[in-house]
């Protein structure tokens, strides 16, 4: 890990990797994804761990099913997080740096942990962080994201999920 370093992912993915060092590797998985993201009544997704990824509207695909395509990386320890964020980061400043109405692309990093029980029930668990492109935009883009449904989903091997 690299221990030592600053600022609210770094705290975050150590502090899971933490709690996980103690359960089994067979008993979860954690992965992230990174995209970019763009509001307004063109909303669009764009994967940013996968080179020459187009935009994907949110209209026309549904933001579920926009974000259940993204590219997952598997993560073992801090330093595959900052591994990821590099990653986007390239991405994000070589690739289309606005949609397709010029909208600004913000990013959003996701830890999805899967967690399996003894009877084999998996639970989902995600923690998202938006970074806003600029000070400009961000009442505007609080106001849009809170009108979609980012959440934390319980999803069991029978199908069944809840969001809270």
């Amino acid at each position: 890990m690299g221990g030592g370093r600053e600022g609210l992912l770094p705290q975050a993915a150590a502090a899971i990797l933490r709690h996980l060092s103690v359960v089994p590797r067979h008993r979860y998985m954690l992965s992230a994804t990174y995209c970019g993201l763009t509001l307004g009544t063109d909303a669009s997704v764009r994967d940013l761990l996968s080179p020459g990824a187009a935009l994907l509207s949110v209209r026309e695909a549904g933001a579920e099913a926009a974000l259940s395509k993204l590219t997952q990386f598997a993560v073992e320890c801090e330093d595959d997080v900052y591994m990821v964020m590099r990653r986007g980061r390239v991405m994000r400043s070589v690739g289309q740096p606005s949609g397709s109405a010029g909208d600004p692309l913000h990013a959003m990093l996701t830890l999805r942990l899967i967690t399996r029980s003894s009877t084999g029930a998996e639970r989902l668990h995600e923690l998202s962080f938006v970074e806003l492109v600029s000070p400009e935009v961000r009442v505007r883009a609080i106001q849009q994201l809170q009108g979609l449904r980012i959440g934390v989903q319980r999803h069991t091997s029978e199908g069944h999920h809840a969001t809270h």
